[in-house]
């Protein structure tokens, strides 16, 4: 099934943020909040999760490309938190690599680097040269890249 389209995308993230701001206990991270707030929303398949972890990630970055500033960082760590634990349940990352890996989102992530930008690329009608790996580029969807 492919993924979720932008206006639905749309949707679950007002849901995420209408939730995480009823649900924000005292001096707890925002990040770890957005992540259970995003994890009950794929428990109860208000967010379709697929087996598939490119069409999650198509999902999850269409809600980021919807967000500004600090809430799309909160949901950029979201993700590599949620990938990063994915990986390590198959035995892909070794155990206590996830700090490193949470600063990337892509570069772990995508190994099979050009066939998997060409579908993000046309799955979300984003132009990205050929020539240029995504996480090399001066800007991201996720913000400017820091060295």
């Amino acid at each position: 099934m492919a993924p979720i389209p932008r206006a639905q995308a749309l949707s679950l993230y007002r849901r995420l943020l209408r939730e995480a701001r009823r649900t924000i206990p005292h001096r707890r991270s925002y990040r770890y909040v957005y992540e259970d707030v995003l994890r009950n929303m794929i428990r109860d398949e208000t967010i379709p999760y697929r087996a598939s972890r490119f069409e999650n990630t198509v999902t999850f970055i269409r809600m980021a490309r919807l967000m500004r500033g600090n809430e799309r960082r909160l949901l950029k760590n979201i993700i590599d938190i949620g990938w990063n634990r994915q990986m390590r349940a198959k035995d892909k990352l070794p155990k206590g690599y996830g700090k490193s890996a949470e600063r990337s989102l892509f570069r772990k992530l995508y190994t099979d680097y050009d066939l998997t930008m060409k579908m993000v690329s046309e799955s979300l009608d984003v132009y990205l040269p050929d020539n240029s790996k995504y996480y090399e580029r001066t800007h991201s969807w996720f913000g400017r890249k820091r060295n």
